[in-house]
This record gives C-alpha cells, structure tokens and sequence, in this order.
C-alpha cells in the first residue's frame, strides 16, 4: 500500500470523525434550542399578545426540524463515506480482516439484525415533541388571528376565509414536514437514510 495515499486515508478519517463529532453536538443544540426556545417565544408572544409572531411561530419548529434532518443526515454521509471508501482502502491489510473498522462494524450488526434502538428511539420521540409544539403553536396561532380579526370590521366571510387559509397552509407544511422527515431520517437503525441526501 503506498504510503502518501495511507496518511491522506488515515487524515481523512480523523477529519470525518471530528466532523461528525461536531455534527452531533451541533444536532443536540438544535434539539435543545428547539425545545427551549419556541415555548419562551410562545410565552412572550402570549403575553404581549402579538398575533404575528403566534403565527409564525409553527415555521420556526418547521426550520428546527429541517436543521436536525440537516445535521442527522450529515453524520450518516460520514459514517457511510468512511465505511465504503476509507475503511475498503484498508480491506487487503491484515488487521481488517480480523478487527473491522467501526462503521463496517456497525454494518454487520445492522445484517445480523441488532440495530441501535437508542437513534431509532430518539428520532421519533424528536419527531413527536415537535409535532405537538407545530400542533399547539398553530392553534394558538390560529386563535389570536381569529380573535384580532373580530376586533376588525371584515365581514364574516372574509374572517372564515381568512382562518381557513391559515389552517390549509398550516396542514400542508405540517403534512410536508412530516413526509419530509420520514424520507430523510434513519428510522431503522444502521439503515441508511433516504435518497437524495
């Protein structure tokens, strides 16, 4: 094996794994962020009684997902570059066949059937949270753009028309959002996630 090509393997690999040490610290910031900060902006928004941000508060949970699904599949293109590019450089060494690499490893546990429970866990409990916070963010959305509409002089087909409009935008993000999410994320663990990443 020539030795220029081994150090650029091996400094590849130490670079990925820094990377996706960093993307897992970022996913946990996101998650937290997500969990902890629309809740405070849902509470001051209720109180100052600002309808704008109430109602756009369910696209906020809307990006926090799309930047976990960013951050998740990131990790996963790692992991899978370092399994079939680096750790197949290393396949005719000796000490691959008998000690795998982490990422083949991983593989073979998935072939045999012992997946990781704990990420399958994790991406739907985060799946669930948000979906409640999207649930109950429009809906207070919805009824503080009701309640300041009826402050107004519009007749009420315009009200109805207007609140329907929101809750069809509404369900269509949220519909998009989940069918986005289960596309993309790793349900079954060791699986790798959808195409087009």
């Amino acid at each position: 094996m020539d030795k220029p090509i081994k150090e650029f393997a091996q400094q590849e690999f130490i670079t990925l794994r820094e990377e996706i040490k960093e993307l897992k610290a970022r996913r946990f910031q996101v998650i937290a962020g997500g969990v902890v900060a629309t809740p405070v902006i849902f509470g001051v928004a209720e109180q100052l009684d600002i309808t704008t941000v109430l109602l756009l508060l369910p696209l906020l949970v809307v990006a926090t997902v799309l930047l976990e699904v960013s951050e998740n599949n990131g990790i996963y293109r790692a992991g899978r570059y370092i399994s079939e590019v680096i750790e197949r450089y290393f396949i005719d060494s000796d000490w691959t066949r008998d000690y795998p690499g982490w990422e083949t490893w991983l593989e073979e546990r998935q072939q045999k059937e012992e997946r990781r429970h704990a990420d399958q866990t994790v991406n739907i409990s985060f799946l669930i949270i948000f979906c409640v916070y999207y649930v109950a963010y429009a809906s207070a959305g919805v009824v503080a753009l009701d309640c300041t509409i009826e402050t107004l002089t519009w007749s009420e087909y315009w009200r109805a028309l207007t609140v329907s409009s929101v809750i069809f935008v509404y369900v269509i993000v949220f519909l998009h959002m989940l069918y986005f999410y289960y596309s993309k994320c790793q349900w079954h663990s060791g699986a790798r996630p959808g195409k087009n990443l």
